[in-house]
Parts: C-alpha cells; structure tokens; sequence
C-alpha cells in the first residue's frame, strides 16, 4: 500500500497492477491500474478535502462539481471495499459487491444494493433506498455532473434484509421485499407495504395503507400487525392474521376480523364490524345498522316518548343470520350462524325519564315483584269497592252487573209481587198495623236515618251510598291509569340493558394498556411497542412510540390506546434525566 499527495487530496488504492495518472491541469484527476477490466477507479474534478479509499476490484468513487451547490464530494472522504462498487455520494461508503450509493452521508453493506438517498442505510442484498437517478453518459462513459439527478426528496432511510425497496423520508424495512413509500414509516417481515405518513406494517403481507404509491401522503398513521392484515385508511388498526380495516378510524383485532364502516371496531375472531361508529365483541359477531325506537304496542298499549330513541349506532355481542365468506390469502371458506351471548355483570343504571342506561337483573326483578303487588292491591280495591253490600229481600229483587274494569253495577227493583200481613193498593189513606206502615202511595218524609239491618233507610243515606260507589268507580279508573304508566315505566327500563359504567373499566384498561406497552431503553433508540389489558370486563390496546436522545438526557414518547367501548385515548411525555 502506497500514499499519493495529490492536489491536496489523499487517496488509498488498493488492487491488482496499480498505476496513478495525474492530469497536471487539475481539472481531472483520473486514478486507475493497468488492467482495465480489474481497476479501481477514483474520478474527480477541481478535488479538495480529505481522501477517498478504493479497495478491492472495479470499484468507482466520483467526486463531481456541481453548477449550483458546489462540489458533490469534496468535504468528506468516501469510501469503496469490495467489487464493482460505485459510490458518487459526499462521506459515503460501500461495504460488499456492485452496491451503487448516490446519497451523502449514505452507506451499503452487502451486495446489489441501491441507496439514492441522503443519511440512508442499506444492509443485505437487492435492497433500493430512495428513487433511481436519471443519467446521461457522454461517449467516453464518463457522467458529467449537470446530468446526475438524486431524489432530493428522500432521506434517512433504513433497509435491512433482502429485496426491500424504501422511498421517502426516515422510512424503515426490515426483512424480505418490503416496500415503504411515505415519510415515518416502517415494513418488517416479508412481502410488506407501508404506504402513508408514520405507516407501520409487520408481519407476512401485511399491508399498512393503501396498496398504491401514488397520493399516499393523506393516509395518517395505519397499523397493521400479522399475517395479511390490511389496514388501508387513515388511523386504521388491524391486528391478527387476515385481519382488516378499511375505513377512516377503524379497528379490527383478531383472527380474520373485519372493520368496513368509519370509526368501527371489531374485536374477536371473524367479527364483522361493517356499519360506520358500531362495534362487533366476540367471535362470528356481526352488525347491523341502528335502528329508531321512540314508540311501541304492548297488548294493543301504544308507549312512546324513550329517551335515546335516536341511536349513533350498534354494539353486537352475537348475529341474527347466516353469512359465509372466503378468506383472500387461506382461501378458507367461513361461515357465521346466527348466535346470542347473554351480557352478564353489568351494574345497576339510572332509572329516570331521561336516563339511556343499562339495566340489569335485579333492578328488573324488583319492578316484576312491585308489578306483583300492585296486582294484590288492585284485587283488593275491587273486593273494597263491593263494600255497600245489597242483597235481596223478600219485596225487592237486585241484579248485580261486572264492566269491563271489574266494578260492580247493582240494580235494584220490588218484586212484582209484595208479601205483607195488610196493605191498600189506590187508596190515599196511610195503613199501619203491627206488621208495617202503608202509605197510601204517598211519599214518606223526615224519615230519620236507619241504625239497625231492619230500619228503613232515607234518601240521604241511598244518595251517600250513591256518591260512594261513584267515588270508587272513579278511583279504580285512576288506579287503572297508574298501572298503565307503570307498565309504560317498565318497558321503557327494559331498553336501557346495555351500557352502564363499561366507559369507565374501558377507559381503565386503555390506561393499563398504555402502561403495559414498552418504551426505549437504551440511548440513541427508539421504539414502537404494543400493549393491551383487560379491566374487569373491559379490554384495551395500546400503540406506543418512543425515542431515547443519544446523549441519554431526554426521552420522549408518544402513545394512542382504543378500547372496548369505542373510546380512544391519545397521550405523549417528555423528560430529562442527569
């Protein structure tokens, strides 16, 4: 190994038959051996700074001027080791066999990779970094620099594996044919695609974003994790094998799951959440489109006026029919039944005209056992209601009539014919004997009121009987609009079953869930970790970004987590450690 001093440049070669050529001009300064098909070749035009270092076979550094921004490769020394390595890019390396890297501050470990953008990485085989550049060669296969065009736009990418292609700005690949296209976003497993802004993909063919590259930057932040999930719409999560969610806002967890309708959540093996804002809990669980509730016919009763009778949407713990899919990748066919799950645990909700909450069991139980007694009472009115008891005597005859409300209509008439020791019938004079009086058909007044079962009664006594049995007729007609109100009062506390303080162990378990999921450790690192907890019945995931300073002072995170009950909780810190 030798050290040449040339127009203030050093350079190291390393190779079969070396020999330097110096152009005296400085214009061109063109280094190669005397076996042209094994020759290391360092290009460079006006050259300044430290040197470059050629190791190997067929290696190419240039160091060209630019006509606007000075000279491409002239601060930093670059660096070829290997074969037929070409590097044109300022302080950049290639470490391996026909890597080609065009970035500055770029570098390439391996073989047949392509790095076209700047402070890229590139480790494996067959990996493209950035856009390709557009060239023109003279006829001396010489590139001049006016004719080297780079994707300006792309920087900071990483690829590690084998055939990943990366474009756009601090994208990351890890693994087999991942494509990233975006900005902030990563593919890690095989046969992956990040398309989008802060895209994360893992697994075998998963797919975060859409599947074109073009017009991808208004995708934000989809997240796929397994086999085939595809989560291709703004703020979409799909985890689990095969799982999807294709609409803004979307969540679908588990085994095939599936979230079609915007800000819809399904969670559980082949649960289908395809109505926009529903939600799908548990296995084969299917929704459906709310319906309005504000009236009902109850044994011909019409109760209207439900508080809540205008639903956003549904939550499904089951299916009311038959549906049969194919899965895209396993080509399995899948067929949901019909099938309920009873919702247990759930604690007491409010009870008012206006309350939307649950109710369960034993608030249920209570109403049933009051309806019961209010039964016994009725009952007990209409035998209260009979208390004017009329029989009949041996002159008078009374019919007794139930309506429709089970209050009794007495009807009271003499008997055609009058059994008496004597009377006068068309006489105008009054008889009595020891047996009665007769009147003579005259009207018998200032009868005083009768005390004991034979006394005659007056008109003040019959008209008190009157006024009482109208009062009781009254009454029992309001008892019987009182019994309907409560019937009303019931059904309406038969809707409110389904949400009681769920929000709350949700909301719970989506702050485990953030706690759970990992953060950096190490200074210099960042990462993108996962957690999801349950809270009594309640379940929660948690996606958390975070990032460690390379100096160890300061660590930032950022964190989202959805539960359960449809609820998103957003959080981010920052601290400083000494």
């Amino acid at each position: 190994m030798r050290n040449f001093r040339i127009n203030a440049m050093t350079v190291l070669i390393l190779g079969l038959n070396v020999a330097v050529v110096n152009a005296t001009d400085g214009n061109i300064l063109n280094i190669t051996t005397t076996d042209p098909d094994n020759a290391n070749k360092i290009e460079a035009t006006n050259a300044k700074g430290p040197g470059h270092t050629a190791v190997g076979q067929q290696n190419q550094i240039y160091s060209i001027p630019d006509s606007e921004n000075g000279f491409v490769n002239i601060q930093g020394a670059s660096s070829a080791i290997g074969n037929q390595n070409i590097v044109k890019g300022f302080n950049a390396s290639a470490v391996g066999n026909k890597n080609d890297v065009y970035g500055s501050q770029s570098q390439s470990f391996g073989y047949s990779n392509k790095v076209y953008s700047d402070s890229s990485m590139a480790f494996g085989g067959g990996n493209m970094i950035g856009a390709q550049p557009e060239q023109n060669s003279d006829s001396n296969n010489k590139i001049p620099a006016k004719d080297i065009v780079t994707d300006k736009n792309t920087q900071s990418g990483v690829a590690f594996g084998i055939n990943n292609t990366v474009l756009g700005d601090e994208n990351l690949a890890l693994g087999l044919y991942n494509n990233v296209n975006g900005a902030n976003s990563m593919a890690v497993g095989s046969d992956s695609t990040s398309n989008g802004f802060a895209a994360i993909a893992l697994g075998t063919a998963s797919q975060a974003g859409p599947a074109e590259k073009e017009d991808n930057s208004k995708i934000l932040s989809p997240i796929a994790i397994g086999y085939s999930a595809h989560a291709t719409a703004t703020e979409t999560i799909a985890i689990g094998s095969e799982a999807k969610a294709s609409a803004d806002d979307a969540v679908a967890i588990g085994k095939s799951a599936t979230s079609t309708g915007e800000r819809s959540t399904a969670l559980g093996d082949s649960a289908n959440a395809k109505d926009g804002n529903s939600v799908a809990l548990g296995s084969g669980t299917i929704t459906r489109e709310a319906t309005q509730e504000n009236e009902a016919t109850v044994n011909g009763i019409k109760y209207s006026g439900f508080a809540g009778h205008d639903p956003l949407s549904v939550v499904s713990v089951g299916s009311d029919k038959t549906e049969t899919y194919k899965q895209e990748q396993s080509g399995y066919t899948v067929t949901i039944k019909p099938h309920t799950r009873q919702i247990i645990n759930v604690g007491a909700g409010k009870i008012s005209a206006t309350s939307t909450d649950a109710i369960n069991g034993s608030q249920l139980y209570m109403i049933a056992e009051q309806v019961g007694k209010n039964k016994k009472l009725i009952d007990n009115i209409s035998t209260l209601s009979s208390s004017a008891k009329v029989e009949a005597g041996d002159n008078i005859d009374v019919e007794t009539h139930d309506d429709a409300n089970q209050v009794k209509t007495y009807k009271v008439s003499t008997k055609k014919d009058i059994k008496a020791n004597s009377y006068t019938i068309n006489n105008s004079s009054i008889k009595i004997d020891q047996n009665g009086i007769n009147a003579g058909n005259k009207k018998v007044i200032n009868v005083a009121n009768g005390e004991n079962d034979n006394d005659a009664v007056n008109v003040s006594q019959l008209n008190k009987v009157k006024n009482d049995m109208a009062n009781n007729t009254k009454n029992i007609a309001t008892n019987t609009q009182n019994i309907a109100n409560n019937t009303k009062a019931i059904n309406t506390l038969n809707k409110k079953v389904h949400n009681v303080d769920r929000k709350s162990r949700a909301g719970i378990a989506g702050v485990a869930a953030i706690a759970s999921a990992p953060s950096a450790r190490k200074d210099g690192k960042s990462m993108v970790s996962t957690g999801v907890a349950h809270h009594r019945g309640e379940s929660a995931i948690a996606i958390k970004a975070s990032r460690n300073s390379d100096n160890g002072h300061w660590s930032t995170n950022v964190n989202g987590a959805a539960d359960t009950r449809g609820q998103f909780t957003v959080g981010a810190g920052v601290g400083y450690e000494w």
